[in-house]
């Protein structure tokens, strides 16, 4: 989804850099206008405009750094993937070991059970004691078994979530080890911090937002500037019985030039 957002983002760039529309008009007389060089006939007329200088760039400019932010998130989202997968993994690895440790927990106050069970058979008639000791085992191995129970809930949630993160089957089973050996960070606390700072994805993210604005805040500026059109004027004139003149019948170009008056603030400050 990221990614088709980042690619997404890629296609506003020529869209924001391209020039507008050039126009094309054709006005065609019912009736030809008598004209002392001739009837004029239709008149075509082409224009181009082009805003103020820099303006194309600073909406590239814009179009680009808001790409880059998208490709961030995207990385961004890619990394908190490869995280859930590893942080999903070792839950299920904590999980396995805590039920390892409660089931030979389980094991001990069975063995303790059924020492004290004998103990207090072959005790003394009112041996209270030992009925109150075997007593709090019996609920010391019903709280273990519940909170194996629950363990083993937990390990079947576990499983789901980190198979759905690989796009796999809920219960497929997920191979772990007998046990984990412990691995150092390599590089002192400082340059963790610094590394953070420096590859963070959603750092980089706002960093490209904001000069993403910043390149707005120019083009805006820009556009509260005169737009410029360059254009050209054809007159077909056709040739009149009444006329003398030595132009008679002559078609008539005529350079254009025009500009926007961006008299109404308002909306440009705004």
């Amino acid at each position: 989804q990221y990614f088709y957002e980042y690619k997404a983002a890629l296609q506003k760039i020529p869209q924001a850099g391209g020039l507008p529309d050039p126009e094309f008009q054709l006005g065609v007389f019912m009736q030809p206008m008598e004209l002392v060089m001739g009837k004029e006939v239709a008149d075509l007329r082409l224009m181009q405009m082009f805003p103020w200088f820099g303006t194309l760039k600073a909406s590239k400019d814009e179009m680009s750094l808001m790409a880059m932010a998208k490709f961030e998130s995207f990385r961004d989202a890619k990394l908190q993937v490869f995280f859930n997968v590893r942080k999903s993994w070792y839950e299920l690895q904590r999980l396995k070991d805590e039920i390892q440790y409660s089931e030979k927990n389980l094991e001990i106050l069975r063995t303790i059970e059924r020492l004290t069970t004998i103990r207090y058979k072959t005790a003394t008639t009112g041996d209270n004691p030992g009925l109150v000791d075997l007593y709090r085992i019996r609920i010391e191995i019903g709280d273990l078994e519940n909170n194996i129970a629950l363990l083993k809930n937990q390990m079947t949630t576990s499983v789901a979530r980190f198979n759905s993160f690989l796009n796999r089957p809920s219960l497929m089973p997920v191979s772990l080890p007998d046990s984990l050996t412990a691995d150092s960070l390599g590089i002192s606390p400082e340059l963790v911090s610094d590394s953070i700072l420096a590859q963070n994805p959603l750092l980089d993210m706002l960093s490209y937002e904001h000069q993403s604005l910043d390149a707005r805040g120019r083009m805006v500026t820009k556009m509260g500037y005169p737009k410029l059109g360059l254009g050209l004027d054809y007159s077909v004139i056709a040739k009149s019985d009444k006329s003398t003149s030595s132009m008679n019948g002559q078609d008539m170009i005529m350079p254009m030039f025009t500009m926007t008056l961006p008299v109404y603030r308002g909306k440009y400050d705004a």
